[in-house]
């Protein structure tokens, strides 16, 4: 699975006075963001009001962005909605589109409360587009889904295997690289932080874990509790 260096960004959706989709300024657009550096965009997330459309016009968006995306320009389908049916459609529209990746957000009605219940919605809309990598979008403030991650990335361990995390091999080797950055920028000391402890939406706190990069070289840092 190739890794995304650089950044991607969440475009906004053109529309025409009238509420129609406008697709025509969408190839410059994409021009524009490749100018300035950007490896990609992620279309029809929360930014692009994917679910303020409706199905056919999210398709449309989609098949744009890839027909005019520049070269070594990736375009990943946002595909969340409240009907999982629907979501199934526009992941098998993405791979067959030639779309770099896929990825969803918790839909915002019904809430989900429990990580089996985001597991299976993650797993039945990535089994739609196995050949694309899928993304989870966590963002609780829109759809209430306040769920420890960590908990998630294990629950998805060996059911979804195009799921991207950071228990990635590769992403592992991304944290070492950033680890190495900053020891190699230390003067005298390296202080690496961590929350113990969050409170989700309902104020109940959650254990929060280190990333998996640190495990064997924690044992090398002083540990002091900070209240």
């Amino acid at each position: 699975m190739e890794k995304i260096i650089g950044l991607i960004d969440a475009p906004f959706t053109p529309f025409h006075p009238n509420g129609d989709v406008n697709l025509e300024p969408i190839e410059a657009y994409a021009k524009m963001l490749q100018k300035n550096g950007l490896k990609g965009v992620f279309i029809n997330g929360s930014s692009g009001e994917g679910y303020m459309l409706t199905t056919e016009e999210r398709m449309q968006l989609a098949e744009r962005w890839v027909s005019v995306a520049p070269e070594g320009f990736k375009v990943i389908v946002h595909v969340g909605s409240c009907c999982l049916r629907e979501s199934v459609r526009l992941a098998e529209h993405a791979q067959k589109i030639g779309a770099w990746g896929i990825g969803s957000m918790a839909p915002p009605f019904p809430k989900i409360g429990r990580i089996e219940e985001l597991v299976e919605y993650c797993e039945t809309i990535a089994k739609a587009a196995p050949e694309l990598p899928f993304y989870y979008y966590h963002i609780p403030a829109f759809n209430g889904a306040f769920l420890p991650m960590v908990d998630l990335l294990k629950a998805v361990d060996g059911r979804i295997p195009n799921f991207y995390s950071r228990g990635n091999p590769r992403q592992l080797a991304e944290d070492a690289r950033k680890f190495y950055v900053a020891l190699s920028r230390a003067k005298r000391r390296l202080y690496v932080s961590q929350c113990l402890h969050r409170m989700d939406y309902h104020n109940m706190p959650h254990e929060v874990f280190l990333t998996p990069f640190m495990k064997p070289i924690a044992k090398y840092f002083k540990t002091e509790k900070l209240s």
